[in-house]
């Protein structure tokens, strides 16, 4: 009896205290609702405050306006320039290919929904057309269209304005809605042409190639502001975009309704007459990217600008209303009393499994946030960043299989730092990592990135998909055990992706990281002080013949002196890349070697990466070099990172000039990436040497499935008439392995140390 009175108290309490935790908060969101009353009252309103960022935000729509449509010119440049093309407008030959090259680049631009090519008369040679058949299931259908229904476009606008851009010009018409047949297409779209002349090699105009893009997208993306009204004008003032589904171009009033209508004359007319206009809440300016005959300006103007009610009409409502939610929530309270506390649990307990993948969801990943779970550990983000084109492809029943998969696989992880994973959003991961040391840390991240984007996940039969993966990590510096960590491997995630990195620890600028930053700046000093020096403390390494036992090679290797000090590669690249000075320290290092070795009997390599190959301007430069210090039959161009290469024609241009001139090309780090004997095969005609990645032979003596690899690489290169050259040779047994294997080539400091001074007629060591 005594026991069922001690639990009728219990809970009779518990409910009390649920009873008072209502109350209490009924009565803070009261007290918190009046203060922010006061705080409008006190800040008069918020238009107020927006006014100071007018600037700000046009310049960052102005940002997109010029990130969207370069994208597409760049585009147009590319296509412009492709050999089937050029060679279709000499001779009509190889009309299917182009036609396939235009549905391929539409499926790639949402916006382009027509991409046709003119003759220098007006006359339709070839167009596809993109139709959307149901913009809710994004039913798309590409075709070609039949040359009986080819049209003569020679009375239309942009053509005549088209037909004078002289070689290599971009020309950009002016906005109007979709014409087709001479009538108006429905529903109304409206519409902007890219286009470009194309020349034959005697100069003479060939063609006409024009993108036609719908600014649906555009227009509606340009619009999204919180605070702001956003209009493109053109010359007479009228709306070619406005938020009034009846104004703009694309509205039933399009022509009678205009600037006037939205703002007062004197300020309608200051704003058609200037080039840039600004008053107290409003701001427009000239769009200088989108440069044609309509002059186009953005207009911005506020949203909120009668904010200023009755204070104490407002007052009172709030009131009412609060006192209302705060009476509607005792019910709602004392209904949850009476849940038993295991039933909750249960509740709480699906709520935090993500029902896909049966792992923690991210509601579960901010639980144990609260309730600092994350003691000695960081959070590390997994972005599949090839999701949403695998779902666009193959749909959602295969793209969530694939995440079950890549679930899976994380859970049978056997990295015993990982504690635990979540499914962070429909793109991603999560992981909790039990920090022990930075370099631990760092060879996790790059074992956990290779592993997947080298993993191939079968999914059906005909289906073996491989993903592109971007990490990033919270900082191990200060572990914050809070909500503070995940915000930090958020940015961490945003720059890999904004940076290209496969991985990215984020670094913070608390105290005990000053003395990191100081380094980080006379790094820079330094790398400034080479470039206005024009001089890079330059090494080489030896490459032996392992059947000669010769050297025959050497590698240049950049350093910068840092005092008396020498800096490495990967103290300095990043902070010059950060810097924008990585281009001119890469023209240093051709400058510098090609004197050096223009008189010597060796060949030698310099390393060049995509992104110096994909610069146009250092192109001319390195080939000028070549003529200059006459090194055609000595140098070896290095390309690392080449699983970046994602414009074959563009590489393969560049490879076969430098063939023509009699240079030699090699592959570095072979064997480091899943796509790297997808790539070798493709570049097999044009390149001479193959360089095995540190990590295959570094181990070679104990790791038996690097002895496999690299005999199959030695097998693949003979049968591609390649020679091999093995990196990282640093004793006499794995020496003696790699010539019984037959490499043709060994380098590392078993051979030689790089030095400043090469030292002639060296042997084997």
């Amino acid at each position: 009896m005594q026991e069922r009175i001690l639990d009728r108290w219990f809970l009779q309490l518990t409910n009390t205290k649920i009873y008072l935790i209502s109350y209490l908060m009924g009565a803070s969101i009261l007290i918190v609702a009046m203060v922010n009353i006061f705080n409008i009252v006190n800040k008069n309103d918020v238009s107020t405050v927006s006014v100071q960022h007018f600037q700000n935000k046009f310049l960052e729509k102005e940002k997109y306006i010029n990130d969207y449509f370069n994208s597409y010119i760049s585009s147009l440049n590319i296509l412009s320039e492709n050999i089937y093309l050029n060679k279709y407008i000499r001779t009509k030959s190889d009309k299917e290919v182009v036609e396939n090259l235009f549905l391929t680049i539409e499926k790639s631009f949402p916006d382009v929904f027509q991409i046709r090519l003119l003759d220098m008369q007006g006359v339709e040679q070839i167009r596809t057309e993109r139709i959307v058949r149901d913009a809710n299931t994004n039913d798309t259908q590409f075709y070609v269209v039949p040359s009986s229904l080819l049209q003569d476009k020679s009375n239309r606008d942009y053509f005549e304005q088209f037909k004078g851009l002289s070689q290599g010009k971009i020309g950009i018409s002016n906005i109007d809605l979709n014409i087709e047949h001479n009538e108006i297409e429905l529903p109304k779209k409206a519409t902007i042409r890219l286009g470009k002349v194309l020349y034959d090699n005697q100069g003479v105009k060939r063609g006409m190639l024009i993108y036609n893009i719908s600014l649906h997208t555009f227009f509606k993306k340009l619009n999204e502001s919180t605070f702001y009204n956003i209009y493109i004008i053109d010359n007479k003032g009228r709306y070619i975009m406005n938020n009034n589904n009846h104004g703009g171009i694309e509205g039933d009033y399009f022509e009678s309704m205009t600037i006037f209508n939205t703002f007062e004359k004197k300020i309608a007319e200051k704003i058609l007459t200037q080039p840039h206009h600004y008053g107290e809440r409003f701001y427009s300016a000239q769009i200088d990217n989108l440069k044609n005959s309509q002059n186009l300006k953005m207009v911005m103007d506020l949203k909120f600008e009668h904010i200023s009610q009755d204070i104490t009409s407002l007052q009172n409502k709030f009131i009412y209303i609060l006192i209302f939610i705060a009476l509607a929530l005792l019910p709602v309270v004392y209904f949850f009393s009476k849940i038993p506390e295991i039933m909750q649990k249960r509740m709480n307990n699906n709520k935090n499994i993500d029902e896909l993948t049966k792992v923690p969801n991210r509601r579960c990943l901010f639980i144990d946030l609260q309730q600092q779970e994350f003691q000695q550990s960081v959070i590390v983000l997994i972005q599949i960043n090839n999701y949403v084109k695998i779902q666009n492809i193959y749909g959602h029943e295969i793209s969530n299989k694939l995440m079950k998969m890549v679930a899976e696989s994380l859970n049978e992880c056997t990295e015993k730092h990982l504690t635990k994973v979540y499914r962070y959003n429909n793109e991603g991961f999560a992981l909790k990592y039990n920090y022990s040391n930075l370099p631990m840390m760092k060879s996790f991240l790059r074992k956990l990135h290779e592993y997947l984007e080298s993993h191939t996940f079968h999914l059906e039969d005909n289906i073996d998909l491989i993903l592109d993966i971007t990490i990033g990590a919270s900082s191990p510096e200060q572990l914050n055990n809070n909500i503070d960590e995940l915000k930090e491997a958020e940015v961490a995630l945003e720059h890999a992706i904004d940076q290209k990195h496969d991985y990215f620890i984020y670094k913070n600028l608390h105290p005990h990281s000053v003395e990191a930053n100081k380094k980080n700046l006379k790094v820079a000093q330094s790398v400034k002080q080479a470039i206005d020096d024009q001089k890079l403390e330059l090494h080489y390494q030896p490459i032996i013949n392992n059947a000669s036992g010769k050297i025959e090679k050497y590698e240049t290797l950049m350093r910068i002196k840092n005092g008396e000090q020498l800096l490495f590669p990967d103290t300095f690249i990043p902070i010059a890349k950060e810097l924008k000075k990585y281009k001119a320290l890469t023209r240093i290092l051709v400058e510098q070697s090609f004197a050096y070795f223009q008189n010597k009997p060796y060949e030698f390599s310099i390393n060049l990466s995509i992104e110096d190959i994909q610069d146009e301007t250092f192109q001319t430069f390195l080939f000028s070099k070549i003529d200059e210090y006459k090194v055609h039959n000595k140098l070896v161009v290095e390309i690392v990172e080449s699983e970046n290469i994602h414009d074959y024609q563009f590489f393969y241009t560049f490879i076969k000039n430098l063939k023509e001139v009699k240079c030699k090309v090699a592959i570095d780090d072979f064997g480091s990436g899943y796509s790297n004997f997808q790539h070798i095969i493709a570049l097999s005609d044009y390149i001479d040497y193959i360089k095995l990645d540190g990590s295959l032979v570094r181990d070679i003596l104990t790791d038996h499935k690097a002895q496999k690899l690299v005999k199959n690489i030695k097998l693949l290169c003979e049968e591609l008439s390649l020679k091999t050259i093995a990196e990282y040779v640093e004793n006499n047994e794995v020496f003696n392995y790699l010539k019984a294997l037959g490499i043709d080539y060994s380098q590392g400091y078993y051979i030689g140390k790089p030095s400043s001074i090469i030292r002639h007629n060296l042997d084997a060591a």
